[in-house]
Order: C-alpha cells, then sequence, then structure tokens
C-alpha cells in the first residue's frame, strides 16, 4: 500500500475548491419589544433580523455570518451552545419559560430578555433622546463599561465593577431607566454597533445589566433587561443563565497552547491555561507540539485525533449529532463493500474487528469522563498492503470512504454514549514507528482532559 497522495498533515485529502465569499445580507426591520434601533433610521432591528411591522423598511447590510444559537422556539431545561467571537460558550436554561428567536434573543412571558451580541457594541449614545453618538471606544471592556455607566439620563444601581464569568474577567453595570427621560423608550438610544445598530430600552422603569467579558482580547457583550412587573424568579434565572456560562476557544488553525484540567473525571470540568472545543467535547492538551485544523482534529509527530459529530449542544430529531459509519469494505484495495455496522454502539465497534487485513482488539467497554464508551483498537497489517491506491476501512454516506495513512498505522477508536441517546466517536490513528510518550499524551487527552459537553 502506498502512502496517500494529497494528503496534509491532518490526513485530510485535498480537493480543489473554488470559493465565492459574499457578505450576508441582514435586512434591518422593526422588531416590536426588542430594543435596537439601526443608526440609518427610526426602525427597529436586533442583532440580525425580526419580524417586521407595516412600517418596516431595508434599512443595512451585514457581512456577519449565521452564527450558532439555540435554534428558535421554547427551550427545554438544559445546556445550549453559543459562538461568538470565535468563542464557544455553553450555557445553562433552569426552566421552561425562555425562548429562543433563534439569532441572540431569549425572553420570557413576564418581560424578562437577553441579548448576546453578534458583535461588540463600540460606544454609548452622548445624548440618548437626540440619538448622538459619542466616539468609537474600541476593544476596551474597562473603557466601555465606564461608557454605558456615563449614558447621560439613565440610574446607575451599582457598578462597573469586576465580576468572573466562565473563569474570565467581566466588567458588570447595572442601570435602570427612569420615567422622565425627555423621550419616549424607543427613541432613547444607549449603545451602538456600527453593523447591528443601536440598543434602546423597552420600556421607561425598566432594568439593564451589561455584562462585558474579556477573552483574551476578544469581548463578548451580553445585556439582560426586566421591567417592574418581571417575576423575581425570571429575574433569578437570568442570574443562572449568565452565571452557568462557560467559554472555551474554538479549534483554531494552528499550535496548541498546554492546558491543564483542575477537576478531571466529572461531567464539567475546569481547565488551567488554554482550552479548546469543536462540536460538544473540549479538551486540553498536556503538551507542546499539538496543531489544530481549525475544524475537528488535531495533529502531532504524525499521529493525529479526530473528533466527530456531537456538533451542537442541543440534538433533536432534525439535527445529525453522531457519526457512525454505515458499512465496512469487503475488499479494502479494491474498494468493494461489505456488511453494515450495525445501529449499536457495541455493533458498530464489533463490525470494524472484521474489517480484512486488520489485526483487531475485541472491543472493550471503557467509561470516558463519566461516559460509557467501547473502545476498539485496528492495526493495518503491513503484508495487506495494496499494490495501488488507498486501503479502504469503512465507509459513510455523508463522508466517504476512510482510509488508512499507511500500511502499520493503528487507529484506536472510541464511540462514547451520550445522555442525549446519541453516539459521540473519536479516532486517533498513530503510524507504527510513534514513541509510547506519543501515545500517553493521547490517552491523556482522552481520559483525563475530556469534557463531554451536555
Amino acid at each position: 500500500m502506498r502512502r496517500l497522495i494529497g494528503t496534509d498533515l491532518f490526513g485530510h485529502r485535498r480537493r480543489a475548491t473554488n470559493l465565492i465569499v459574499a457578505g450576508t445580507a441582514v435586512v434591518a426591520v422593526a422588531v416590536v419589544g426588542i430594543g435596537l434601533a439601526t443608526s440609518l433610521g427610526d426602525d427597529v432591528s436586533g442583532p440580525g433580523s425580526g419580524s417586521p411591522t407595516p412600517s418596516s423598511s431595508a434599512q443595512s447590510a451585514s457581512p456577519r455570518p449565521a452564527v450558532a444559537f439555540p435554534r428558535s422556539g421554547r427551550l427545554d431545561p438544559g445546556f445550549y451552545p453559543l459562538i461568538r467571537q470565535g468563542v464557544q460558550l455553553r450555557f445553562h436554561v433552569p426552566t421552561t419559560d425562555w425562548t429562543s428567536n433563534g439569532e441572540f434573543h431569549l425572553d420570557t412571558g413576564d418581560s424578562a430578555e437577553l441579548f448576546f451580541w453578534t458583535g461588540t457594541p463600540e460606544g454609548v449614545n452622548v445624548d440618548p433622546c437626540g440619538h448622538v453618538r459619542g466616539p468609537v471606544i474600541g476593544p476596551d471592556a474597562e473603557k466601555l463599561a465606564a461608557a454605558v455607566a456615563s449614558i447621560p439620563g439613565t440610574v446607575v444601581v451599582a457598578g462597573p465593577e469586576r465580576v468572573t464569568i466562565g473563569g474570565f474577567p467581566t466588567h458588570r453595570i447595572d442601570l435602570t431607566i427612569p420615567e422622565d427621560t425627555g423621550c419616549s423608550p424607543s427613541e432613547f438610544h444607549l449603545w451602538f454597533e456600527r453593523d447591528l445598530g443601536d440598543r434602546y430600552p423597552s420600556g421607561a422603569g425598566h432594568s439593564i445589566t451589561v455584562w462585558i467579558i474579556d477573552v483574551d482580547g476578544a469581548l463578548i457583550w451580553i445585556d439582560a433587561e426586566t421591567s417592574p412587573g418581571t417575576s423575581p424568579e425570571s429575574v433569578a434565572a437570568i442570574e443562572t443563565i449568565v452565571g452557568s456560562i462557560s467559554l472555551e476557544h474554538l479549534l483554531p488553525a494552528g499550535n496548541l497552547e498546554v492546558g491543564r484540567f483542575v477537576n478531571p473525571n466529572t461531567n464539567h470540568v475546569t481547565v488551567e491555561g488554554a482550552s479548546y472545543r469543536t462540536g460538544m467535547i473540549g479538551f486540553s492538551v498536556p503538551a507542546t507540539g499539538w496543531i489544530g485544523d481549525g475544524d475537528s482534529t488535531i495533529a502531532k509527530g504524525g499521529a493525529r485525533i479526530v473528533f466527530r459529530g456531537a456538533a451542537s449542544n442541543r440534538c433533536g430529531p432534525n439535527l445529525d449529532c453522531e457519526y457512525l459509519p454505515d458499512r465496512i469494505y469487503a475488499d479494502p484495495c479494491t474498494g468493494q463493500l461489505g456488511s453494515d455496522t450495525g445501529t449499536s454502539t457495541v455493533d458498530v465497534a464489533t463490525a470494524l474487528t472484521a474489517i480484512p487485513g486488520v489485526e483487531a482488539t475485541e472491543p472493550m467497554r471503557v467509561r470516558v469522563n463519566m461516559r460509557a464508551a467501547s473502545l476498539v483498537t485496528l492495526t493495518v497489517r503491513e503484508d495487506a498492503a495494496c499494490d495501488e491506491g488507498p486501503f479502504h476501512l469503512w465507509f459513510d454516506e455523508s463522508d466517504g470512504p476512510r482510509t488508512a495513512t499507511a500500511p502499520g498505522d493503528t487507529l484506536r477508536i472510541w464511540i462514547i454514549d451520550h445522555q442525549f441517546g446519541f453516539r459521540i466517536w473519536i479516532e486517533a490513528e498513530t503510524p507504527k514507528d510513534t514513541s509510547p510518550g506519543l501515545i500517553q499524551e493521547i490517552e491523556r487527552i482522552i481520559y483525563s482532559s475530556m469534557d463531554i459537553g451536555g
């Protein structure tokens, strides 16, 4: 068998691709009860788009692509993912009262609202009723917090104060909007972002809390609003949601920093130093030299780990939350497909051991951070090398064939049973000359440095 031609450091097959990059148009329209106004007129928009009123009109376009957010509709209690500024957040919704607009906004039926800005506001209005914007401040959390606390016509209840969210420094400011602002609430503009517009309160007498989280220089802006009629339970739920936020860098393309989990072998782990997340898998690396591909694979010294499936922290009937191969190959060299892998975790693991030309261990039942899993180890025999073309292992309808990189390679495959009823697939491929130390690093990543979301 020959080493695959046209693979990169991570074993990805290279394909010629023509890319056309275009801005995503976001039409700014009036949204009743959501306090943001465009900079080009008096119509209202949230950080994205909303439901139009008869008087709405197109105002602006934004180049921002779609970002992950809980899909629209009523939310069940549980953990939900969110991507902002290249960072994956995860927060916990404690009750059944919350509804998502699918883009940036959560609310209850008693006027409790949470806004997760897709961009970071750049300044405040120095004349809220006159819509006069102050200078652009830029990505400085302390200066932005001070500016929020200085908006004329607002009452600062608390702050700015330094708090911590998800292990990162945060500036918090609590405001109220008095009855005598001099203009209607929808005309009382607070802070602004050039593409998203101006924030305004939904009503006089409302309370607004702002959190500006500084994640190594990337600022994440969250604000909440309540009315005098909002129940104490909803007010407490806002604090619970914000307090539950965890933040991890999405897997970058490039060198990964070393991190160390402080509290391993629990469902939700804490970390010192760097941590990364790809889908529902959060992990740190125990030593230097690991490189990320910006998506789902990390590599070092010819070895690589691929985290497959589980792209969302909440999985429903319309989301494909798992990767499981459909069939193994009956003839790995000719690409002739063989039997189905089955549907259960044990069935799939057992089917992999039947691939011709590999030495396989019997599937082992193990635990990966409190989750039951099946582990199977496959080594491609050197005498099974193909004269031409790659050695085929298994086939998946979505991803196509999985091939081995070279004869003698060993694949360790963990199929993890998740509490939401789907499986998470992790595979580590190592060349035959991989050092014991690098294999130990892989095992440390899997067994002591893994946080499986949910």
